[in-house]
């Protein structure tokens, strides 16, 4: 086992001109790996004016070199990489799984997914006491044990996951089959057709999971250690000494693939490391534990879906209740219900939806949607997050209403995880003051993360100002002017490299290895706040920089509107003018004029809408989130 020998301190922050704080630190030492018991921190975080200048960093004629290697750096870190499925053997008895087709334990995740490791071998022509070596594989199952045997046996053979994702047309389905250039695909009968004719046009398997090859219960006297050794020839102990010396830092572990709004998907390639940094910083900062029930509804070829309510509970010991899909019925049951859940991670979209499905309850008088009855039969439930999109202010203050949970808000992305957290105890805290705070707030880096707030040179793009830098101990101010600008991020959760696209990577790295996230950001001495894409959510009248996130956030108020999206449009005179494009509730009507007064005395006289549209609905993703690109290019098609 991983001994105390390794010498391992829990954790060790790399300090960057940042204020001391006092930081608390908890040791986890299990079989398979070295992880944070707990970091306990004040609720608030206090910024450090360092300087009165602004720092510049400029790097010149320097290859990228560095930026595509910098996930396989190592530094002292309090985890170490380690393959999820290998965290099983910590929690064999425990419930890992339920779903429609009943409850598995973590002995039946390992045993059906080395079943399912063997029918990816043979049919990739792999020796049976060899691996994939690195062989992409693509899933397209229903979100159920089907999914997370597949998800099992790709690692447990050392392949690589492409999860895809059910909603897509077989068009998409094959870009993503064929750019990865996977080795085989697995699915289940309900999506066989969509993937049989791609698998034949690229002469690889498809490999159909029946019923039986995930719900099999585990065989008395299965055992995992003597199997890996007979397959592999690798011993308890070999695989161990490999953890140690970080053989899996560099190990691909699953091709996520973006949304595409800017052109064709990118395959965002994360290993074991940057994985394992992502689980470890939210059981630190969630307070996960093996006593844990999440309720998983979200889909599963996102991190939200994937990495951060499906992999983390998995890392950690505790249980997924999967639905196939949402519905809003049955997630109000399964949270007022006897399944004792604890966590839920849901999209802002999805709470809105579970907020106007207890008001339709309550048209009928049904007492299950009473305030009281959900607040009385949910009494296990200790956190529900809230991200993937802006939480508009509306959703948040009505679900706590409701259900008596505030939503902790976070921020992140496909390229590098969770970034910025809200603390988890402001979240708990009884006083509404505390927690009016940080309201509209990502909070602050989450452990192992670095992130900066900078203005680029626009004459010169390797040139950037800083005007502070956080780490999870603290903010460092070098301006005494506003901290608003473009977020960059460094840490092991950030991925290495975007999968055959250099040019795309090299591009989305600064010369000195920062990810360039493409979102602006505010700090405001204590908490970060996200303002939108650089690019769509920034908008630029008369010389005055507006946030469109926080013009929705006024209009959302309105009782008339149900939905908004705010976007620019080109302006000869203005540079661009402020568009509120909105959808009506039933019988509902309103004019520019009454969308102006409205927000006459809440907006800046040149963040206030001047064109107004109205739409049945906004095109959204799979994840809720609106495609203001589409969008913008639907209404104003000559806009560029």
């Amino acid at each position: 086992m991983v001994l105390m020998r390794l010498g391992l301190k829990a954790v060790s922050w790399r300090q960057l001109h940042q204020p001391k704080r006092t930081l608390y630190y908890g040791r986890a030492i299990s079989l398979l790996g070295v992880g944070l018991a707990g970091v306990c921190q004040s609720p608030s975080v206090s910024a450090k004016v360092c300087s009165r200048n602004v720092r510049t960093f400029s790097v010149f004629h320097q290859s990228c070199s560095r930026t595509q290697q910098y996930s396989s750096q190592v530094t002292d870190e309090g985890f170490l990489s380690t393959p999820l499925y290998l965290r099983s053997v910590n929690h064999l008895n425990n419930l890992a799984i339920i779903d429609h087709h009943g409850s598995f334990t973590y002995r039946d995740l390992l045993y059906l997914g080395d079943k399912m490791g063997q029918r990816l071998s043979e049919s990739c022509q792999i020796a049976p006491s060899c691996t994939l070596e690195s062989r992409r594989v693509a899933i397209l199952c229903e979100n159920d044990m089907s999914f997370v045997t597949a998800l099992w046996g790709v690692w447990m053979v050392g392949g690589v996951a492409v999860p895809l994702a059910k909603t897509h047309p077989p068009s998409e389905l094959e870009y993503r089959v064929k750019d990865a250039k996977c080795s085989a695909i697995v699915t289940c009968n309900a999506f066989k057709d969509k993937v049989e004719d791609i698998a034949t046009n690229h002469n690889i398997p498809c490999l159909q999971l029946a019923a039986a090859d995930y719900t099999d219960k585990c065989r008395t006297g299965f055992d995992f250690w003597k199997v890996q050794e007979a397959r592999f020839g690798t011993t308890k102990d070999q695989l161990i000494n490999m953890i140690e010396k970080r053989f899996y830092d560099n190990i691909p572990a699953v091709i996520i693939y973006t949304s595409g709004t800017t052109g064709n998907p990118k395959g965002v390639v994360l290993t074991h490391r940057n994985v394992t940094a992502n689980m470890e910083g939210m059981v630190s900062s969630w307070r996960w534990t093996p006593k844990d029930r999440i309720l998983h509804v979200l889909p599963l070829y996102h991190v939200h879906g994937l990495v951060n309510a499906l992999m983390t509970p998995l890392y950690c010991g505790a249980t997924c209740v999967m639905l196939p899909k949402f519905d809003a019925h049955q997630v109000l049951m399964k949270l007022t219900g006897k399944e004792n859940i604890t966590v839920l991670m849901a999209v802002p979209t999805i709470y809105a939806k579970l907020i106007e499905y207890l008001k339709t309850l309550d048209q009928k008088s049904d007492m299950s949607a009473s305030d009281e009855h959900i607040k009385a039969k949910d009494s296990d439930m200790r956190l529900m997050v809230s991200g993937s999109d802006a939480l508009p202010t509306t959703v948040l203050e009505q679900w706590e209403a409701r259900t008596g949970h505030f939503l902790l808000e976070r921020y992140g992305m496909s390229e590098t995880g969770m970034i910025l957290t809200n603390n988890i105890e402001t979240v708990h805290s009884t006083d509404w003051a505390e927690k009016k705070r940080i309201i509209g707030t990502v909070g602050n880096p989450m452990p192992y993360v670095k992130v900066r707030i900078v203005k680029f040179n626009e004459d010169n793009p390797d040139k950037y100002d800083i005007l502070c830098e956080g780490t999870p101990e603290g903010t460092t101010v070098y301006t005494d002017e506003a901290v608003t600008g473009e977020l960059l991020v460094k840490g092991p959760n950030v991925f290495g490299s975007y999968w055959n696209l250099p040019e795309a990577t090299e591009q989305s790295f600064t010369k000195d290895g920062w990810f360039i996230t493409g979102d602006n950001v505010h700090y405001n001495g204590e908490l970060y706040k996200i303002q939108g894409r650089v690019s769509v959510d920034i908008i630029k009248v008369g010389g005055f920089k507006i946030s469109a996130l926080d013009v929705e956030q006024v209009l959302r108020t309105h009782a008339h509107i149900c939905d908004v999206a705010v976007i620019g449009k080109l302006d000869s005179v203005y540079g661009q003018q402020v568009v509120a494009v909105i959808c009506l509730r039933e019988n509902r009507t309103l004019t520019l004029g009454e969308v102006q007064d409205f927000c006459s005395d809440k907006l800046s006289r040149y963040e206030i809408p001047t064109v107004l549209e109205v739409m049945a609905e906004l095109p959204r993703n799979h994840m809720g989130k609106c495609n203001k690109k589409l969008l913008l290019k639907a209404l104003y098609p000559d806009n560029s």
